[in-house]
């Protein structure tokens, strides 16, 4: 090599040498299209990176959020479950199912034509031991929330 030939630096983003041009846009127009379509989808998968790690962590901040300011104030504590009153669950009429495709929405499972069923105030109906095993832990119906008469303790 003579004096004025110097090797340019190597550039390890681009992994060619550095051109002394001063222009990043003649830097940019001498890499090679397929080391150019490298680079731009590394850096978008360091963006996809990123954004799914900032968005994952704005998600759980955001469900702490909820959980810590304004969650506890429709939770009850698990002691103020209170059951029904033997009275209400008694006096549940039990009725004959009719209609087509009707399911106890507690067990999930079909409400027979021609089977019993027992319906709550609200007219939602459920199998008679699934909503009796319910509403001896909880007075109210489960799916609209509608409030039964609940059990007194002394």
């Amino acid at each position: 090599m003579s004096d004025g030939d110097e090797e340019a630096p190597f550039d390890p983003m681009v992994g060619m040498p550095r051109s002394s041009s001063s222009h990043h846009l003649d830097d940019l127009l001498e890499i090679p299209l397929h080391l150019r379509r490298l680079q731009m989808e590394v850096a978008r998968r360091h963006i996809r990176r990123y954004l799914e790690a900032r968005d994952d962590n704005l998600i759980h901040a955001n469900i702490n959020y909820f959980n810590h300011n304004i969650g506890n104030r429709f939770r009850q504590p698990s002691s103020a479950a209170v059951a029904a009153s033997k009275a209400s669950i008694d006096a549940m009429p039990r009725v004959t199912v009719t209609e087509v495709g009707a399911d106890c929405a507690i067990c999930m499972g079909d409400l027979e034509i021609g089977g019993e069923a027992r319906e709550m105030p609200c007219k939602h109906r459920f199998h008679s031991p699934c909503i009796e095993a319910w509403l001896c832990r909880r007075a109210s119906c489960p799916l609209c929330r509608f409030s039964v008469p609940k059990e007194e303790h002394h």
